[in-house]
């Protein structure tokens, strides 16, 4: 039996695969039957035509509430009632119907029932009857399936109501929305809680909190989550297919932004194009949470504003739904699919949980925020719907990138130079572990790769590098091996005296003039880093006689036109 809206094309094919299953399941039984989505094979050793049979039986439904489950449920069954007495009336060759029903001004119930076409309707409206008396009294999608009949209501589209249409569907464009697949993190939102404050503890194990994510981040991982002193618990997700660098950097964004936008509050969260960072003062690792949630959707105030709306709805809530069970059961909670909307366009979707969700509740969430989506009022293909657990989003172009597309573009011949050109800084006043409390950074300026060594408060300058000379009030000139070219100068705030035994070996200081120090050319880009103890200002400086790409971080005085480790202009 084909379902209702299977045009016959896909039938052949929906039986075809549905026999073989069976052959390879089933070769020895005497009786079988398999329930795929567009149609359902049986066979018995004895004969089951024009009676209905209720065993065996298949349930699904999911858990997902409706925000008054009790009206809710009452408009299920009636409508499920209505959709069966009209399946029942049906002719010989099709016992099938469905109904959609308006729930809200942006939601809609969809029912469908279905009986073999054997069945009198007298029969077939009993057998409607018993599958819908087997419904639970909750959840947003409910399925019995019989061998002779079965039910289904659900809050997507997930039958044809027509003819899939050749007409193309408009493309949304939403100002500040990135239309292809691009490498600079988009903001998209913020929100903060207004109902408590933070205190000067709760916001210097925040500092601390976003620290740690933002390092993680630089470690090439997509997902983290870690607390300080489990009084503020934070996680980062960056989107499946980002090559290390970028998450990195929109990680590092949405530190920045957060920390400015939420100085104040106890939770908050961020969304960027290629990252969602949030904090909160409680634990919330392993819980599925919706709210606050945001949409980008093109939605109209009348139902089906656009030519071939019934047929490019059931076409992304379908890819949708298939896209949610695939998340759900990928380890890394990522998923990317694409399908043919028309003749003309291609449709694009990304489905993503945050790690740390067991397999069910990313399903539910993902399937939760799909049924949230107003279905007949979308005005055009494109758009996004994001909570805190879990988002998706769908385009008409690739948005996403794929195998060496999403991978970091690598210069060529890069062994000369590698390790030849490095800067380094100093994160102080972290709290202890294992005795260490300082963290030494060291960055690449041409690959950009980052190498982290903790300190214990006891270190001294002996075991980083030696001082030759001072050069001005602040600054001070370091000696590197001859082969390096690290950048010589450092501001004496980085600086700390050594302590320990005088070097066995005198050091010869020379000439100061000999050594040309770098001239800025430009300040690229500006902005605050936070620490555990206070936000420190950095500029990347495009140095005078070098590409752009080996533009380094420096720190930067308010009070000074230069960095701090600069004389000259």
């Amino acid at each position: 039996m084909r379902r209702g809206d299977v045009p016959r094309e896909l039938c052949q094919q929906c039986v075809q695969d549905a026999t073989q299953r069976l052959s390879t399941k089933c070769s020895l039984s005497k009786e079988a039957v398999i329930w795929i989505d567009e149609c359902m094979v049986r066979f018995s050793n004895r004969s089951f035509f024009s009676t209905f049979d209720t065993r065996p039986k298949l349930h699904v439904y999911n858990e997902v509430n409706a925000s008054d489950q009790e009206t809710f449920m009452r408009l299920v069954f009636d409508n499920l009632n209505k959709t069966a007495h009209e399946a029942a009336r049906g002719n010989s060759n099709k016992k099938y119907a469905t109904l959609q029903t308006d729930i809200s001004k942006s939601q809609s119930l969809y029912c469908q029932a279905q009986c073999t076409p054997d069945l009198s309707p007298y029969d077939c409206r009993r057998c409607l009857s018993l599958a819908i008396g087997e419904l639970p009294r909750q959840g947003s999608l409910g399925i019995v399936l019989y061998p002779s009949c079965n039910v289904r209501y659900g809050v997507n589209p997930f039958y044809r109501s027509s003819i899939p249409t050749p007409v193309p569907v408009p493309a949304s464009k939403f100002p500040n929305a990135d239309q292809q697949f691009s490498e600079d993190p988009t903001y998209l939102y913020h929100n903060c809680t207004t109902n408590a404050t933070a205190d000067s503890t709760y916001k210097r194990h925040l500092n601390t909190l976003l620290f740690y994510l933002s390092s993680n981040a630089t470690d090439g991982n997509k997902f983290s989550k870690n607390n300080v002193e489990d009084s503020v618990y934070g996680l980062f997700m960056c989107r499946g297919d980002l090559p290390s660098r970028l998450c990195q950097q929109c990680v590092l964004n949405a530190t920045h932004q957060i920390s400015a936008s939420c100085n104040s509050s106890e939770e908050a969260i961020i969304w960027y194009s290629h990252c969602m960072l949030r904090y909160s003062y409680q634990n919330f690792f392993y819980q599925v949470e919706e709210t606050p949630a945001f949409q980008m959707l093109n939605v109209t105030t009348i139902s089906n504003p656009i030519p071939g709306q019934e047929s490019f709805t059931f076409t992304l809530s379908n890819t949708l739904a298939d896209l949610a069970n695939a998340a759900s059961d990928s380890s890394e909670r990522y998923v990317i699919k694409s399908s043919k909307l028309n003749d003309v366009q291609t449709l694009y979707t990304l489905g993503q949980c945050t790690q740390d969700l067991p397999t069910d509740d990313c399903g539910n969430c993902l399937e939760d925020i799909i049924g949230k989506i107003p279905w007949s009022h979308l005005g055009s293909i494109g758009g996004r719907v994001l909570c805190p657990s879990c988002n998706l989003r769908f385009e008409s172009f690739q948005f996403y990138g794929i195998g060496d597309e999403a991978q970091s573009p690598r210069p060529g011949n890069l062994s000369p130079s590698v390790h030849k050109e490095i800067s380094m800084d100093f994160i102080v006043g972290l709290p202890s572990s294992n005795g260490f409390t300082t963290i030494f950074v060291v960055v690449d300026c041409l690959t950009k790769t980052t190498h982290f060594m903790p300190l214990k408060t006891t270190f001294t300058m002996k075991i980083v590098a030696t001082i030759l000379e001072r050069i001005s009030k602040v600054a001070y000139r370091l000696d590197f091996p001859s082969n390096s070219r690290i950048h010589p100068v450092f501001h004496i705030s980085l600086l700390k005296a050594y302590s320990g035994p005088t070097p066995p070996t005198s050091i010869m200081c020379d000439d100061f003039s000999k050594h040309q120090l770098p001239t800025l050319q430009a300040i690229i880009y500006k902005h605050n880093v936070p620490t555990p103890e206070e936000s420190r200002y950095q500029v990347l400086v495009e140095w005078a006689d070098k590409p752009r790409e080996e533009a380094t971080w420096e720190s930067w005085d308010l009070n000074f036109s230069q960095p701090l480790y600069q004389d000259g202009p």
